[in-house]
């Protein structure tokens, strides 16, 4: 669309907003202090099912690190997660494009 810097665009009928703000990459940072240093976390206690608190730990942050990843993803390209819109919306290229920023085939 003419004016917003291509931040936003039409799919599925719906408006998608995307981040081109390099300061959505800061949230790959919290496992890398959480995790560099392993005395932090190197106890037995407290366990968790029997499970170690060393071996839970570094778990935990597998999970949290792929959720911090798709906000990433989400807030980058505005691509819905799941759902049936899930892999539908797409950037129009630039042949679908009617000059005054009208889309083809609407």
């Amino acid at each position: 669309m003419p004016g917003d810097g291509g931040n936003r665009w039409r799919a599925a009928g719906r408006l998608r907003y995307r981040s081109r703000s390099p300061w959505i990459y800061l949230l790959f940072l919290p496992p890398f202090p959480a995790l560099l240093y392993p005395p932090f976390y190197a106890h037995v206690h407290p366990a968790l099912g029997g499970v170690p608190f060393f071996i839970w730990y570094q778990f935990a942050w597998v999970i949290v690190t792929a959720l911090l990843t798709a906000a990433v993803y989400k807030l980058r390209t505005g691509l819905p997660f799941f759902g049936s819109e899930a892999g539908i919306a797409t950037e129009p290229s630039s042949d679908q494009t009617e000059p005054g920023g009208a889309r083809s085939g609407s």
